[in-house]
């Protein structure tokens, strides 16, 4: 009887865990369904140097040289307000910010 009780409650414990690796990879796709689309019209700032904006879909930006430190001290796909503009962390962009005034 008791060995009965642990294989239940194993079998417990591992739907529990399956139930939260779906849960997990449901949030992961909703979070990414959040990434960054350049919208034409609408002026950016790549990594607080480059000014930037959108032709066609694409983002189109300066070619300055800047601080790696903006770049590389984000995590690739998040997304933040910073005032009234928008911030998205892109893998291999770093920071790009929406520039609207306030």
């Amino acid at each position: 009887m008791v060995c009965d009780n642990q294989h239940s409650f194993r079998n417990s414990i591992m739907k529990f865990q399956f139930v939260m690796i779906i849960v997990s990879f449901s949030l992961a796709f909703t979070i990414r369904a959040e990434a960054f689309e350049c919208t034409d019209g609408v002026l950016y700032q790549e990594n607080d140097c480059n000014d930037c904006f959108c032709a066609g879909g694409d983002l189109i930006c300066r070619n300055m040289k800047c601080s790696p430190e903006v770049r590389d001290g984000c995590t690739a796909g998040t997304f933040w307000s910073k005032g009234c503009n928008t911030c998205w962390c892109l893998k291999h962009r770093g920071v790009v910010c929406s520039v609207t005034e306030c």
